[in-house]
């Protein structure tokens, strides 16, 4: 269960890193591929609290691993808000 709940939260930060590149390539709708950003970025949040209640050691390790691939999406997001 653990391992599908990482592979998931794992698939969904790349997702969320996809738009946010999208976004910086220069994409037609950008409004559009921040708020996919935004939406997979929320899902892989949902997933990380999962984590963090079965194996808080995972949690932090799945923190660390992606913490550029969120400060990028989270700057794409801002773009909408800025």
């Amino acid at each position: 269960m653990l391992e599908n709940l990482i592979n998931k939260a794992e698939e969904k930060i790349n997702e969320a890193l996809q738009h946010a590149n999208n976004v910086e390539n220069g994409i037609k709708n950008k409004t559009t591929e921040i708020l996919n950003a935004e939406y997979c970025m929320g899902q892989f949040m949902a997933y990380m609290d999962m984590i963090e209640g079965i194996d808080l050691d995972k949690h932090v390790e799945m923190g660390e691993k992606t913490k550029e691939i969120r400060q990028k999406v989270l700057e794409a997001i801002n773009k909408i808000y800025g």
